[in-house]
């Protein structure tokens, strides 16, 4: 293979099943064969006739990619991130220009290549334990409103807690954060694709109900690794 393709258009051309070159090539993670060469794994017996139908494909121009900013929290695994952002552990290493695979710190900014997303979403900062009390440090761009959102709490009582008058905000603040854990509720941690109607059937709650205890309503989006209240059904 020397242009890149996609692997349902080949496998078409093939008269395969759509998804029998991808089950074949499966670090193929785009679906699509790269611009470089590269050898492409067929059924037995196929090797002229791809070659012969690769002439006849148009060369694929993947969509550009955005990216996720993701700030590592304890415990994590570049590996796990990957997985969970659907990448792979090199291209995250490429993107975030990370010297090593094997050490990341909790609070690192990482950048999360992801083909054809429609709107970049980041992963709320960790909060910082200090003492008995959990400590967000604010950024550059951050708003109350982003804050509380992002941390399924009120503007208001970020204001009361850290005796605020006011909205605005200093680039690195520090604000004491009291979300407010429902009773019997216990942390969820988004992943892509998730949904909110999705995560609250798997915890056999109402929608309203989930929807109320995180500070959401119907038209709220949710995003990987982002922090919800769901209380598990007895």
């Amino acid at each position: 293979m020397n242009k890149p393709v996609r692997l349902s258009s080949l496998s078409a051309a093939l008269g395969l099943e759509s998804e029998t070159l991808a089950s074949l090539n499966p670090e193929l993670r785009q679906k699509s064969t790269p611009d470089r060469e590269y050898l492409l794994k067929v059924p037995v017996g196929l090797g002229e006739q791809t070659l012969a139908s690769m002439n006849t494909l148009s060369r694929y121009i993947p969509p550009e990619s955005t990216y996720v900013v993701h700030y590592v929290r304890r415990g994590e695994t570049l590996s796990e991130i990957a997985e969970r952002y659907g990448t792979s552990v090199r291209a995250i290493a490429r993107t975030s220009n990370l010297r090593s695979v094997n050490f990341i710190r909790p609070g690192q900014r990482l950048r999360i290549p992801v083909r054809g997303a429609s709107r970049v979403y980041a992963s709320p900062p960790p909060l910082i334990k200090e003492g008995e009390k959990l400590i967000y440090v604010v950024r550059r761009g951050d708003s109350l409103y982003k804050i509380a959102r992002d941390y399924s709490t009120t503007i208001q009582k970020i204001k009361e807690d850290n005796n605020l008058t006011s909205n605005n905000l200093d680039v690195s603040q520090k604000l004491v954060i009291q979300s407010g854990k429902p009773e019997g509720a216990i942390t969820y941690t988004v992943k892509a694709g998730d949904t909110p109607f999705e995560i609250a059937r798997e915890y056999g709650m109402n929608l309203n109900t989930f929807l109320r205890i995180n500070g959401l309503n119907r038209r709220s989006r949710i995003y990987p690794g982002q922090g919800l209240w769901v209380v598990p059904k007895d």
